[in-house]
């Protein structure tokens, strides 16, 4: 699939889970970074990398930075982790619903 924007929404939950546990992102992060849907079964996980960098093939994954649980427009549990590189940079927005269907939509925040 091919590289592209991150939504409103998408932006806005990778902002909430950053200022979640204090995590200062660039301030030029939103308009730097490019997305990618996961082959995940289409649960709605992203790669992420910066337009100017390294491909996300070409990174490894660092550590996890933090996670967020909402529930679904069907009332079904949704977790989302937002992972960093090795070098602490926006790695992937890791999606996982209990029955493994797609993410309807993000939480208001």
């Amino acid at each position: 699939m091919p590289l592209r924007k991150p939504s409103e929404s998408e932006i806005k939950l990778i902002a909430f889970m950053a200022k979640n546990v204090n995590h200062a992102l660039p301030a030029d992060w939103s308009e730097t970074i490019l997305v990618n849907n996961m082959d995940d079964g289409g649960t709605g996980s992203l790669t992420i990398q910066y337009a100017d960098g390294k491909t996300y093939e070409q990174r490894r994954f660092g550590r996890e930075l933090s996670e967020y649980t909402f529930k679904d427009k069907d009332r079904l549990l949704v977790t989302v982790t937002l992972n960093l590189d090795e070098d602490d940079n926006l790695y992937e927005l890791d999606i996982w619903k209990v029955d493994f269907s797609s993410v309807i939509a993000y939480p208001e925040l």
